[in-house]
C-alpha cells in the first residue's frame, strides 16, 4: 500500500537555487512500514525525512498541487531521493512548457508542429537541434512501461525550488516505468531516479540488492541512481 503522507504542502517561495542553502527540517519524519507483510523486517529507509514536491503551473509558477513525489534524505537533504507516491493528472497545460525551437539548427527533424503530428517540435536535450516530444497530462498519456512526470519542484523552507531535472522547469514527459507507486513494489519505495547529466530518467523500485538508498550513500559527486537492474551510485557527467 502506499505511505500515507502526513505532510502539509510547503508555501512556495521564489524561485532560486542554491547548493549550500541551510535547510531548517520542517518537513516531516517517517517509518517505511511493511505493506501486508509482502517485505518482512526493515526497508533501510524507516529514518528517512520527506517532504512533498508540487507542481508548476506555468514555466515561472510554482503551484500548490501534488505532483505524486516525495523529496526523502536520511542524514543530509541536499543528498536525496525522490519517491513517487501516487500518480496524479498534471494541473499545467503542458504544450506552454514546451520552448519554440530554432529550426535552422543542424540536424533538426521538424520545424514547426503541424511536423510532429500529435507532438510537439522543440529543442533536443542540448538546445542544438529540434525534435518532436510528446508531452503528456497522465498516465493515461503514455505507452505502457511509462509513466508520466509533470513539472515540478521541491520547496525547501528557505524558498529556493530543486526540481528533478537540471531545468527547473520541464515540459511533462513519459519516462520509463517499473512502478507508478510504493503499490507496485511489494513493500520497497517506488523512486525516480536520476540519469548521468541530472536529468529525471524513470521510475523504478527499490529492492534489497540495491547498493544505495539515497546520494548520500554514494562518494564526492557521485548520485544514487537506477541502471536497469539495481539502484546503485552513479558518476556524473558534463553534458552541457
Amino acid at each position: 500500500m502506499p505511505r500515507p503522507n502526513h505532510c502539509a504542502p510547503l508555501r512556495p517561495g521564489p524561485k532560486w537555487r542554491a547548493a549550500s542553502l541551510f535547510l531548517t527540517v520542517l518537513a516531516c519524519g517517517r517509518g517505511h512500514a511493511d505493506s501486508a507483510g509482502d517485505s518482512p523486517g526493515p526497508t533501510g529507509f524507516e529514518s528517512e525525512t520527506c517532504a512533498p514536491v508540487v507542481q508548476y503551473d506555468a514555466p515561472d509558477t510554482l503551484g500548490t498541487a501534488d505532483a505524486g513525489l516525495e523529496y526523502c534524505w536520511n542524514d543530509d537533504p541536499f543528498h536525496p531521493r525522490w519517491a513517487r507516491t501516487s500518480a496524479p493528472a498534471c494541473t499545467g497545460d503542458g504544450a506552454a512548457f514546451v520552448p519554440e525551437c530554432d529550426a535552422t539548427n543542424p540536424g533538426a527533424t521538424c520545424s514547426t508542429d503541424a511536423d510532429c503530428g500529435t507532438d510537439q517540435c522543440t529543442n533536443d536535450a542540448y538546445g542544438t537541434s529540434c525534435v518532436c516530444q510528446h508531452v503528456c497530462d497522465s498516465d493515461d498519456d503514455c505507452a505502457s512501461g511509462e509513466s508520466c512526470l509533470c513539472a515540478s519542484g521541491y520547496v525547501t523552507p528557505g524558498g529556493s525550488v530543486l526540481s528533478p531535472s537540471a531545468s527547473t522547469a520541464f515540459a511533462p514527459a513519459c519516462l520509463p516505468s517499473e512502478c507508478r507507486s510504493d503499490a507496485d513494489c511489494a513493500g520497497e519505495p517506488c523512486g525516480l531516479y536520476i540519469d548521468m547529466c541530472q536529468n529525471a530518467g524513470g521510475f523504478a523500485c527499490h529492492t534489497r540488492a540495491d547498493t544505495c538508498r539515497w546520494d548520500s550513500d554514494c562518494s564526492g559527486a557521485n548520485i544514487c541512481s537506477f541502471d536497469g537492474t539495481r539502484w546503485g551510485c552513479l558518476e556524473l557527467a558534463s553534458c552541457e
